[in-house]
């Protein structure tokens, strides 16, 4: 995942994008007043973000237990609905097979500052439900997914998108192979002993050996779920839009317009699917209402 920021689509020209940018939109307005992400009163699934983070722990073994999944939108969604993966027509096809997320509760790993370990401080982006979508797999640390590619020969022979080795790795373990942590491999970065830098990936059921693994890394981790699942689970897979604290004033108006495009495309409230704010110095209540 690592390699996400730097890359642009080719219809755009300009120096490679920096983690602070965003693919624009055309707005609905020229500038949303900053006032309009004023916090308002706190909803039913504010209360439930919230109450996930503060009580998922490395004992939870299930999405709903464990934390809040977070997607922060990385230039591999769809332009104009930012919500729904990259279109199968665009540069970024070999990644609309999956989401790569990140999943944070109070014991996750923080900065020095005291704030969460992040994969961008600044990157909107929206929560994933903790039902309704399909876990591929999770790793302890960043997967470097982009080069976890899945072709349609692998795809016919079980590869699992984001999951299995990198693909011209060039590491003493073969391309696009499973390596699963905890099975005694030896070939990847899996606390077995291995030195190669290619990161085991841990089952779906093993989230809770994910999360202790995690603390001995001290970074943030990431798990692939299944776009498929999730496209066909809409409205209901996606739990909420999100803006960070720190995020600038164009990926605030972006988030706002793709929030409203995202309601009336499903005939939602803001009550059903909010717009939140994230601040990850918060390890209380990081979670705060802008339209709720």
């Amino acid at each position: 995942r690592e390699f996400r920021a730097a890359q642009r689509p080719a219809y755009q020209s300009g120096p490679p994008l920096r983690g602070s940018e965003l693919p624009r939109l055309p707005m609905l307005c020229l500038l949303l007043a900053a006032s309009s992400f004023s916090l308002s009163s706190s909803s039913s699934v504010l209360d439930l973000v919230n109450g996930r983070f503060a009580s998922g722990s490395s004992n939870s073994t299930s999405l709903s237990t464990a934390g809040v999944v977070i997607h922060q939108f990385d230039n591999w969604n769809d332009p104009s609905s930012q919500w729904m993966p990259c279109p199968t027509t665009m540069w970024c096809a070999n990644f609309s097979d999956r989401w790569s997320t990140s999943l944070v509760n109070h014991e996750s790993p923080t900065k020095d500052d005291g704030g969460l370990n992040l994969y961008n401080n600044l990157m909107p982006g929206f929560i994933l439900a903790p039902t309704g979508n399909v876990l591929n797999c999770a790793f302890s640390q960043d997967g470097g997914t982009s080069l976890r590619i899945c072709d349609a020969a692998g795809k016919a022979a079980g590869c699992i998108p984001g999951c299995y080795t990198e693909q011209g790795n060039h590491y003493p373990v073969p391309d696009g192979v499973p390596c699963w942590c905890d099975t005694g491999v030896t070939q990847c970065a899996s606390g077995h002993g291995a030195t190669g830098p290619s990161a085991c990936a841990w089952k779906p059921d093993e989230l809770s050996k994910m999360l202790t693994k995690q603390a001995h890394f001290n970074s943030y981790n990431e798990l692939l779920f299944d776009t498929t699942a999730y496209a066909a689970a809409l409205p209901g897979s996606l739990e909420a839009f999100f803006i960070m604290a720190e995020s600038q004033q164009d990926q605030k108006n972006m988030t706002s317009e793709q929030h409203a495009h995202f309601l009336s495309t499903y005939g939602r409230t803001a009550q059903q699917t909010p717009l939140l704010v994230f601040d990850p110095t918060n390890l209380a209540k990081p979670f705060s209402c802008v339209t709720c």
